[in-house]
């Protein structure tokens, strides 16, 4: 920081952090693409769950949306790290959304999917987890201002925006397999 104007001095951004800043819209369009749109069917078609308990539990896990992102918004920008304000909850949520993902996805690994009471807890408690571990979308974007000039920030959220548009493009044609 210079002490007369009090602003920081950043280098012109490369064309390879834009992109690396970018790509991560990429792959949670594409598993958030997935979790909305191929869930329920999963649930209620391979694995026999009510279509009202399906619906209860991916309801719920808009509201978890909703509060987690208000409250890694605010955590983040409360709290300082000696790893900075945002990378600590990118390096929590990260693999938390990940391994939720999978879970998901293959319940009979951990449980009796034949139980319905059983199946239902887990969809219930896994989505809310892996809604939870979305809201990474919330410290990511403040790194933002972190990462990038005030000029350079219009770039980057196009580059964010055109990856997010390619993972939703992507699971739009498997959506249609």
């Amino acid at each position: 920081m210079t002490s007369e104007t009090n602003t920081i001095v950043r280098e012109k951004s490369t064309n390879r952090k834009f992109l690396l800043f970018g790509l991560p819209y990429y792959s949670t369009s594409i598993i958030m693409g997935f979790a909305d749109l191929a869930l329920a069917t999963l649930y209620i078609l391979a694995y026999q769950l009510p279509p009202f308990l399906v619906g209860l539990a991916l309801g719920l896990g808009k509201i978890t949306i909703a509060i987690s992102q208000f409250f890694f918004g605010w955590i983040s920008d409360a709290k300082y790290t000696r790893l900075g304000r945002r990378k600590p909850y990118l390096i929590i949520l990260a693999p938390i959304l990940g391994i939720s993902f999978i879970l998901l996805l293959l319940p009979s690994m951990l449980i009796d999917i034949t139980n319905i009471e059983a199946l239902f807890i887990w969809l219930l408690v896994i989505y809310q987890f892996f809604n939870m571990s979305y809201a990474i979308t919330t410290p990511f974007n403040a790194w933002m201002v972190e990462q990038f000039s005030v000029e350079e920030r219009p770039k980057a959220a196009q580059i964010q925006t055109a990856f997010d548009i390619l993972g939703v493009a992507t699971i739009s044609v498997f959506s249609f397999i």
